[in-house]
Formats: structure tokens, sequence, C-alpha cells
């Protein structure tokens, strides 16, 4: 086995808009913000029913509150909210289990939202595209939740795309896209728990079609769970 390490300077580069899909907001994060009641993270429970023609009320679980809704646990865990499924960046519908963040005014359940916008899963591409909805999530994070319990990167889609961002810039779309999908592991076993990380590693295509010897490394990125950081990158490979 052979180990390269990048010293962790390397990865703090900005990722170009190019890397970018599509951008499904036309309007700022801090303008969205600030224009409506409601701002939360939600997983989608089902699509109730469709509203007027490409719009649809959805059953959506409050997972995150950012504004206007008290914190987990401690307030509406369900709510029905009036989609635009025009505005999904060709996503269309909103699937079941879904993650979607969702800005609303009060009386929402019966008019459209304004900007509302799908998370799609990074790891479910067969491409290398970053949803530029995830910057805005952890943009949230930062300003509202400065300690919070979850940690930046709480779960294994925010740490995909922090390793994604960072293995983009320095191999390109194409050779990370080679080495989709990648996967996320929690390292819980960190003696100090403000350096407990997410491993992301990719899958070589050699790995995937069983070859063998395989010669091409799987590239991969720590991410440190409580401040989004990657702290190490590395090349992992068979000779």
């Amino acid at each position: 086995m052979r180990v390269w390490i990048w010293a962790g300077a390397m990865v703090l580069a900005a990722v170009p808009d190019a890397v970018h899909a599509c951008s499904p907001a036309l309007q700022s994060l801090h303008d969205q913000f600030g224009r409506h009641s409601r701002v939360f993270l939600g997983t989608v429970r089902d699509r109730v029913r469709e509203a007027v023609p490409g719009q649809a009320v959805y059953r959506i679980v409050v997972d995150e509150a950012f504004k206007g809704l008290p914190a987990k646990g401690q307030g509406p865990a369900e709510l029905e909210v009036t989609v635009s499924e025009s505005e999904q960046c060709g996503l269309g519908k909103a699937p079941k289990n879904g993650r979607i963040l969702v800005f609303m005014n009060e009386g929402d359940v019966v008019s459209q939202t304004s900007g509302s916008r799908l998370v799609w899963r990074e790891a479910e591409q067969r491409e290398a595209h970053l949803n530029p909805v995830m910057d805005d999530l952890f943009t949230l994070r930062r300003m509202l939740f400065p300690k919070n319990p979850e940690g930046i990167v709480p779960d294994e889609d925010a740490a995909l795309h922090q390793a994604l961002k960072v293995l983009i810039v320095v191999f390109g779309r194409q050779e990370v896209g080679r080495q989709m999908p990648f996967r996320a592991t929690y390292l819980a076993d960190a003696p100090d728990p403000e350096g407990r990380v997410w491993r992301v590693e990719g899958s070589p295509d050699c790995v995937r079609r069983k070859a063998d010897p395989c010669r091409h490394g799987a590239h991969g990125v720590e991410v440190n769970r409580w401040s989004g950081d990657a702290v190490r990158m590395f090349s992992v490979g068979r000779p």
C-alpha cells in the first residue's frame, strides 16, 4: 500500500463556479433569509397534492430550524409546504426522503414559497457536480450555530460535499468523476472530540471492475466535523 499526503494549505482554495451543475437561487442567501419568516432544512415525507401547474404541496419533517421555528424536538415536527417544482434546477418533483431547504412565510401552506430548493445527494451522481444549496447550509450553520452541538458537518452528505470541493480543485472533475461514488465514514475514536473527522474516499475504477492488480489510487479527504475544514488529503493504492 502506498499513501501520499498533501499539506493542508493546499486544500484551502476556493471552488470555481464552473464545477456547479446549475445555480437555483436568483437572489442572495442574505436576501432570502431576510425576506422569509421561516427558514429550515427538512426531509420530504410525501407529496400531498398538486396545487397549481408547476407547484405542489409537500409534507416535510423539520430537521434543522434556522429561523422562525423552535429547535428540533421542541415544536412542530412536520409542516405542509407548497413548493415550486419548476425552481428545482431540473430535478422536478421532490422524492420521498429527499432533503429540501425551505424559505417560507406564515400562510405559505396555501401559497408558493420563494426559493425553496432541493439538496441533491452528491453520492448518487455519476459526475462530479456540487450542489450550491449545500454551501448555503454551511453558511447558515456557521452564522446561526457557532456552537452547534451537531457540528458544521453533521452527516455524510455534508462530508461528501466538503471533500468534493477540495478534490475537484486538486484533481479536476474528470478524475474525481472516475472515482465516484465517494463514501464517508465518521471516525469517532479520536481522543479529542474536537479533532474527530469524516474520512471520505473514492472508488477507483479498478476496484469497481475487480481488476487485479489495482494500480490506480483512491483519492480521499478527511474533513473536521466541527469546523468543516479539510484537514488531510490522501491517495491510497495497491502495487
